[in-house]
């Protein structure tokens, strides 16, 4: 399973929610998760002369299984 995601994250290094946005996703149940996941996931905040400052991020999730041999 595979998804694209954007959102911005803060200052703080939390992902603001109200601008998650799926771009592609080859299951939408997977999008749910992802979206549920993002909001627990704390970031390192980007920075720009040494002060932290919010910026969009694009993510590439993938996700697999692997079989048995």
């Amino acid at each position: 399973m595979q998804i694209r995601i954007h959102v911005l994250v803060d200052t703080l290094g939390k992902a603001d929610m109200t601008t998650f946005v799926v771009d592609s996703t080859s299951h939408p149940w997977f999008a749910t998760q992802v979206k549920a996941a993002v909001g627990k996931w704390t970031f390192r905040p980007a920075e720009k002369s040494g002060c932290k400052i919010p910026r969009n991020y694009q993510l590439g999730i993938t996700m697999g299984t692997k079989t048995a041999k």
